[in-house]
């Protein structure tokens, strides 16, 4: 059975949330103290809606923020029986979300896409072993085994730790594996981790980053320095 965790602030709500009326198990998730007129609009489309506090140490990007809600969600589906989820932003607009999830059926843990090493060397940061490049899979849309994702989100980040949030939940999803953090493209593939670039463009399926004003898939889709 899949569910959706709409995550993040509520600002493009309207945007987004109607495209979701006819998809079952679609919760949001987003934290306390987001506009009353939103959390209003939401709660007459009927979808459930959890405001979790904002973590005191918000971490590098917002990453805790980003964990902690994407989590909050991911346990609360768990518990009513889902077994695949989609984790995504409350600012991305799926052109069909049907289909969509419909591709993504089966996955264990997929991203639309990974960058390869040597990309940039202007951040090196250390998590197990040092990178000198983003070498990360990009993370707005998450989707997998209900588990796989909620053990990506399961973490909150210490003070100072400047690594970013897209290496970090991969990070965490191999510790809490107990496998090698590697981000090697061949090695996430051997350990079951896939990615949805394709399927995308096989389905004409956009993703419309409404904050940014642009499609992730169109626009990744060519910079060859992704791997998919």
């Amino acid at each position: 059975m899949q569910g959706v965790v709409i995550q993040g602030p509520t600002d493009y709500c309207r945007d987004i949330l109607p495209d979701y009326k006819d998809i079952d198990n679609v919760i949001v998730s987003t934290w306390e103290g987001e506009p009353e007129e939103n959390i209003d609009f939401i709660i007459s489309l009927d979808i459930p809606i959890i405001q979790s506090p904002k973590p005191t140490i918000p971490g590098h990007l917002n990453v805790n923020m980003q964990a902690m809600s994407s989590y909050a969600g991911v346990d609360i589906l768990k518990t009513l029986g889902v077994t695949e989820v989609l984790k995504i932003r409350n600012d991305i607009k799926v052109s069909n979300i049907t289909k969509f999830l419909e591709v993504l059926k089966g996955d264990k843990l997929s991203f639309l896409a990974l960058a390869k090493e040597g990309v940039r060397t202007d951040l090196a940061y250390s998590l197990g072993y040092m990178h000198y490049s983003h070498d990360y899979p990009v993370d707005l849309i998450v989707y997998g085994d209900v588990d796989e994702v909620g053990k990506a989100f399961n973490f909150q980040v210490p003070p100072g730790l400047a690594a970013p949030p897209e290496a970090i939940i991969m990070y965490n999803w191999c510790i809490e594996n107990n496998i090698e953090f590697n981000l090697n493209y061949e090695y996430l593939l051997n350990q079951g981790v896939s990615f949805f670039m394709d399927k995308c463009l096989e389905n004409n399926i956009q993703l419309d980053w409404v904050k940014r004003g642009f499609d992730i898939v169109e626009t990744h889709k060519n910079k060859t320095y992704y791997n998919y």
